[in-house]
């Protein structure tokens, strides 16, 4: 890619708040052209500029964040989105990527330094022209019209069983659990499974954060999809940037919508 202009967005109500970003994404790079917006519907009404990354808060006047994302992502999808919450819940953190966000931070005194960590990997791989997606999503993403393989990592034998169940009913899909990472992680090395559901909290000195770094190294084009009970946004922000495609706490709403985007395609 030849050297040019990249066109931001930061869309914040909160003017001190939009002049902070600003002023600490100027300082940070060259060739950054900053469009402020004070609400969702003002940028919206310029996406003609073709953004290439828009900065987005949570809580707006009228239309917030969250709820405008897929119409920023109709409009423009090819921006990278995050978003950027003073709310620590889980919940919008998981609308937020199944909305079409990129990217999520909280408001913290991290916030700024996050956001600019962000634009420096993704704005350095657009120059070296080899950056396609670090956060693919379902909805975007070109599964091939094949059955798939699925692995699941659950040491919750019912759990385990239930999550088999619905992904397996109704489909030529192969579905298969795991009570262990070890006999997971061999398996995963010999026939690189299509998608794996991996819960977070294990049974033994292994995390889902551990063994979602293990699947990166061995079989890169997996799609890894975190399925737990652990509430932390920070946790599964660190899970996202770690390459995870998607987040979801554990609810049979959300099992069902979990089967929903695997077969989408």
């Amino acid at each position: 890619m030849n050297k040019r202009d990249f066109k931001i967005f930061i869309v914040e109500d909160d003017k001190l708040q939009n002049k902070m970003m600003q002023e600490a994404i100027l300082n940070q790079f060259e060739n950054c052209l900053i469009y402020p917006f004070y609400s969702a519907e003002s940028a919206l009404g310029s996406l003609k500029l073709k953004p290439d990354f828009i900065l987005i808060d949570h809580f707006l006047e009228k239309l917030n964040g969250i709820e405008s994302l897929p119409i920023f992502r109709e409009y423009a999808p090819n921006s990278k989105i995050i978003v950027i919450s003073a709310q620590h819940h889980i919940k919008n953190f998981e609308n937020a990527f199944l909305y079409g966000a990129d990217a999520y931070y909280t408001k913290d005194g991290q916030s700024i330094r996050n956001v600019i960590s962000y634009l420096t990997k993704e704005i350095n791989n657009l120059k070296s022209n080899w950056f396609k997606s670090v956060f693919k999503k379902f909805s975007t993403q070109t599964y091939t019209k094949k059955n798939k393989l699925i692995y699941i990592l659950e040491d919750n034998c019912n759990s385990a069983f239930s999550i088999e169940h619905v992904l397996q009913n109704g489909t030529l899909n192969r579905v298969i659990p795991f009570n262990n990472s070890i006999d997971f992680i061999s398996q995963v090395r010999i026939t690189k499974p299509d998608v794996v559901i991996l819960d977070y909290v294990l049974e033994e000195n292994l995390t889902g954060g551990d063994v979602l770094q293990v699947i990166k190294k061995i079989s890169k084009k997996t799609e890894i999809i975190i399925f737990s009970n652990q509430t932390n946004v920070n946790t599964a922000t660190e899970l996202i940037n770690m390459g995870a495609t998607h987040f979801f706490m554990k609810s049979n709403e959300n099992l069902l919508r979990l089967k929903g985007l695997i077969n989408s395609n």
